[in-house]
């Protein structure tokens, strides 16, 4: 048997290596080599380890001592895998397999290493074990976000929702009273329901892109469609994948349906006569901070490695900068003098 666990433990940590790097850079095929290696490690090899231990030394205190072992160690792994793949439950099993192993398994295993001076436990499963341990809690950190900051980033997006919910009346009420204010001025009321229409066009587009978002990741269906019910609210490989990636398609589409949004608006405005060149509709720029060295595309530096939580207020900020857009405008038109 310990023959098999070292080329089965060999073979189980170099896919779970190779897995941790394709998550790290959001490659393809890192979230299957994640489930099969973490699914084997804890399946097969912990028992199997576990049950080698107590060959070895069949004494009351070891077998107790082995028997919380595998089934924590079972617990925190599984948790740990649950967490990486946002699945439910995984909350659950990794603080009870963590209590389990703080207690009363490490007190159990301090006693026996205390009374047992001839140690069985080798160096190889000491590297094993403590290798895929740190490995695994490296990635649990480094892909999870805080509820803190999950939770602001969803405050942000109530905000978002409140205010564009504001600016679509105060719109409507602007383009109402653009249509009262010279009814033979056609070009300004068609330049002012063009606007409009841009503008709704532009925001059902962005709210398209979040309900896609939300389909990729919600995986209760039970839940309502509303951000504050969005299983994996940490998930940043679907926002990266699908808007934020270089040649991301819907990333791409987003960024030149802005680029030609503003442009519509200052067209529309010259039409009519109204120019104002200071003024920013939908910020567009791209900061050096935002970047990683190197020159990044505008939705690369918006989502790429962007929670869900993050990505879903970013979106509706970006409704927000719209509908203020088309209240810069309309304020514009309805200002100018007959």
């Amino acid at each position: 048997m310990k023959k098999f666990l070292v080329i089965f433990g060999t073979f189980i940590l170099s896919i779970f290596f190779v897995a941790t790097f394709f998550k790290l850079m959001h490659w393809p095929g890192a979230a299957v080599m994640l489930v099969f290696s973490l699914t084997l490690f804890s399946a097969v090899f912990i028992p199997f380890f576990f049950i080698q231990r107590m060959i070895e030394n069949k004494s009351g205190i070891s077998i107790v001592t082995n028997i919380f072992g595998l089934f924590t160690t079972f617990l925190m792994f599984m948790g740990v895998l649950f967490k990486i793949m946002h699945w439910p439950g995984a909350s659950i099993m990794i603080v009870f397999g963590t209590l389990l192993f703080i207690c009363p398994t490490l007190i159990l295993y301090a006693i026996q290493q205390f009374k047992e001076q001839d140690r069985r436990f080798s160096e190889f499963w000491k590297m094993m074990f403590l290798s895929i341990l740190a490995s695994v809690f490296v990635l649990f950190w480094g892909t999870s976000v805080s509820r803190d900051i999950l939770t602001s980033f969803i405050n942000i997006e109530d905000a978002s929702i409140v205010v564009n919910q504001n600016l679509v009346s105060n719109n409507a009420y602007l383009l109402d009273e653009i249509q009262k204010k010279d009814t033979t001025n056609i070009a300004l009321i068609e330049a002012a329901n063009n606007i409009h229409k841009e503008t709704v066009k532009l925001n059902e587009f962005i709210e398209s892109i979040k309900n896609e978002l939300i389909d990729k990741v919600e995986l209760n269906p039970d839940a309502k469609r509303d951000h504050w019910y969005i299983n994996a609210k940490d998930n940043y490989d679907v926002p990266t994948r699908y808007i934020g990636d270089y040649d991301s398609k819907r990333g791409i589409e987003l960024h030149e349906s802005i680029v030609k949004y503003n442009a519509f608006i200052k067209e529309s405005l010259s039409k009519v006569a109204v120019n104002d060149t200071n003024i920013v509709f939908i910020n567009l720029i791209v900061r050096p901070e935002m970047t990683s060295g190197y020159e990044m595309k505008w939705n690369e530096a918006m989502f790429y490695s962007q929670t869900m939580a993050g990505t879903l207020a970013l979106l509706s900020s970006l409704q927000t900068q719209s509908l203020n857009a088309e209240f810069k405008a309309l304020t514009l038109i309805i200002v100018k003098p007959k």
